[in-house]
């Protein structure tokens, strides 16, 4: 069950960027001082004990900044909140680059998944490609 709506801005230090919270929509935005949209995650539960993770974009000036960590890392931070029975967090990967970046925050992945036929960065298609591999990780308490 999911709990109250929580929402706020959060600044992200030496930045001029703030990640703004949906929850109740999942979605996580990080937006510049004019509010415009420079990424986002989205999720959704997709069971009892399952949280989707559908969608994360960075914009392309700012790729390469560890902006997607940090959206990763804020979701972690919330989902006991928002979801406190979560054990699994599944989602459709579209390159090896964003399958290490998961790895990098949930730890190793459940299903043994290959990726090795995934291009190294996400296609510029890459919402649209059926070249995706599920992939499936314990759901762990942000130390």
């Amino acid at each position: 069950m999911k709990a109250n709506c929580l929402s706020e801005l959060i600044r992200i230090p030496g930045r001029r960027l703030v990640v703004r919270t949906e929850l109740d929509n999942g979605n996580l935005a990080i937006e510049s001082p004019s509010g415009s949209l420079v990424g986002s995650l989205w999720w959704h539960p997709s069971g009892k004990v399952t949280v989707h993770l559908e969608h994360l974009k960075i914009s392309e000036d700012y790729q390469k900044q560890g902006l997607g960590e940090l959206l990763l890392r804020e979701f972690l931070r919330y989902l006991p909140k928002t979801y406190p029975n979560t054990k699994y967090l599944t989602g459709n990967v579209t390159s090896q680059g964003i399958f290490q970046l998961l790895r990098k925050v949930f730890g190793s992945e459940r299903n043994g998944a290959d990726i090795t036929c995934l291009p190294k960065r996400s296609p510029k298609d890459w919402p649209t490609t059926r070249r995706r591999v599920l992939v499936r990780f314990r759901a762990v308490a942000q130390s």
